[in-house]
């Protein structure tokens, strides 16, 4: 009887195998993490849109006023506290806000559990792309006790400087500081904020709030410079505004740096520091949310005019197909 033999793979046919298989794989990889990015980017917008129409819920039952954060001027004994908390109500987040006591400042844990409140995670408040989801914002308080709060990736728009941080070119934004003087704006922000009245360049061109993710770590133009931990934390509690975390006061007077995110100032608006300034880790730009609850793509390196145009709620810039049209004198 004859038997015949079973033939083997040989050396070379599975190497050929391993290698198909592998060059199938280096196909199939940039779409997998393309599409993986395409879902982030989606559910990011999709958070900063919930912030929107809470927002506008907000305004709705403030004589139309957008939510805004109050930093106490000297002399006053009113609390600290910010917009992100005001909206938690128009957000699905009763239970959060009933536990948080907005008569208190956001740092109290002696008649209130604020800070208890402050390290909650609020899912629509962090970017699923950030680079580091599960950071904590490190404080020292009065007595030198270290605390930590829950971060957010979502900074509000309160106004932008041009060319420089002197006070004749801070431009007034949506989320504008009560009581602070705009002077390129010409204009002193309400002490109840901004009215949707008073957007005058329309909500659909004016930004509300930007990514600015992963603080109070620092990035620039995709590499970490600085991080933030509790063998490093910041400070004082009470004067700390936009280092990061949602309960406090979260606002910026944003600003352009240079491309490599090393100095203020330059020709890039997004994605070279998260230091007053959009940025994400979204490939190629970074969502924005306008004033009348969309949201917008601003592509990676935008200019600097353009994005004082698009922050500025009444200052008569014309924008029309990516360019600013007019564009008003700054002092130098």
């Amino acid at each position: 009887m004859l038997h015949h033999r079973r033939k083997a793979f040989t050396l070379i046919e599975l190497l050929v195998v391993i290698l198909i298989i592998g060059l199938l794989i280096a196909l199939l990889l940039p779409a997998v993490m393309s599409s993986r990015e395409s879902a982030r980017r989606t559910e990011c917008a999709n958070n900063m849109k919930q912030i929107g129409l809470a927002s506008h819920n907000f305004a709705a039952a403030n004589n139309s006023f957008l939510p805004s954060n109050h930093r106490p001027q000297e002399g006053e004994t009113a609390p600290y506290v910010g917009w992100n908390a005001l909206i938690l109500p128009f957000m699905e987040e009763s239970r959060i806000y009933q536990e948080y006591d907005i008569s208190q400042n956001w740092y109290d844990d002696d008649v209130s559990n604020n800070r208890l409140v402050g390290e909650i995670r609020v899912p629509a408040y962090g970017c699923p792309a950030t680079a580091n989801p599960n950071r904590w914002v490190t404080y020292i308080d009065a007595e030198g006790d270290v605390f930590q709060q829950a971060p957010t990736d979502y900074v509000a728009s309160s106004g932008i400087y041009y060319m420089n941080n002197v006070e004749e070119n801070l431009y007034r934004g949506a989320m504008a500081s009560p009581g602070r003087y705009y002077g390129a704006s010409g204009v002193t922000a309400g002490e109840d904020g901004v009215n949707l009245s008073e957007i005058k360049d329309g909500t659909s061109h004016t930004i509300q709030v930007v990514e600015m993710a992963d603080k109070p770590n620092v990035w620039r133009a995709g590499k970490l410079a600085a991080t933030r931990d509790p063998d490093n934390p910041f400070t004082l509690a009470y004067p700390s505004f936009s280092q990061g975390n949602w309960s406090a006061p979260n606002w910026n007077h944003l600003r352009s740096w240079s491309f490599d995110g090393e100095t203020a100032f330059g020709p890039c608006a997004v994605n070279c520091a998260n230091q007053a300034s959009i940025y994400s880790f979204h490939p190629g730009g970074a969502n924005v949310l306008m004033c009348d609850g969309s949201v917008q793509w601003v592509r990676a390196g935008m200019s600097q005019e353009m994005f004082v145009a698009m922050v500025s709620v009444a200052d008569s810039e014309v924008v029309s197909g990516g360019e600013v049209i007019t564009f008003p004198d700054v002092t130098p």
